[in-house]
């Protein structure tokens, strides 16, 4: 049994899973699937070209989707920074409703069980989550609780993400004054930072 298939990259495409045919006919794994060999098994990697897409309703986010999240009237993401009680910014081109990045830099995160509206993002090692009730903080924890649970709901372009749980800072935005320029979770009153955005990663087959 295997627990644990590896991820491989490539220059110029996305990984989409492993298939037990090389046109994706076949029987489809994904990282973390167990699976039982009974005999040889060769085993695919597939993939696609892959562009990251302005998310204009939240009805366009399921589970696995993977997504970035971005300041909505800047030119910067969530980074693959953890600061001590926030996240950093990491630079970004925007055209017209698309966006392009250095994937090392800009945290890529996955929606990962997901129900009713209740999304969980996953770092590849964590959840994000609202830690505070009296300070703004956002970090990234092993577990999943109501506060690594979000609703998520888009208006024009800016998207409310809203933390389940206990924490009464639990709205992700970010901060675009001098002494800051970071991403963090505000009281849902504060109006002083910046909306985002959400930008989902569209495979060109998936057009």
């Amino acid at each position: 049994v295997y627990s644990v298939l590896p991820t491989p990259t490539k220059t110029g495409y996305t990984f989409t899973g492993w298939n037990t045919e090389a046109d994706g006919t076949g029987n489809p794994y994904k990282h973390g699937d167990q699976f039982t060999i009974t005999s040889n098994t060769t085993l695919y990697a597939q993939w696609c070209e892959a562009y990251w897409k302005l998310v204009t309703d939240a009805s366009e986010l399921e589970n696995d989707t993977r997504i970035v999240i971005a300041a909505k009237d800047y030119n910067v993401a969530l980074s693959t920074t953890q600061n001590e009680a926030n996240r950093g910014q990491a630079e970004i081109t925007k055209k017209y409703n698309t966006t392009t990045f250095d994937e090392n830099n800009v945290q890529i995160l996955s929606l990962v069980d997901v129900t009713n509206n209740r999304f969980a993002l996953y770092t590849g090692s964590g959840y994000l989550y609202a830690a505070s009730k009296s300070a703004n903080q956002l970090k990234t924890q092993d577990k999943l609780d109501d506060n690594a649970k979000w609703s998520i709901a888009i208006s024009q372009g800016a998207a409310l993400i809203l933390a389940q749980g206990d924490k009464t800072h639990n709205q992700i935005k970010y901060n675009h004054q001098q002494s800051g320029q970071l991403f963090s979770c505000y009281e849902s009153s504060n109006t002083t930072m910046s909306a985002v955005a959400i930008y989902k990663e569209v495979c060109v087959q998936d057009q």
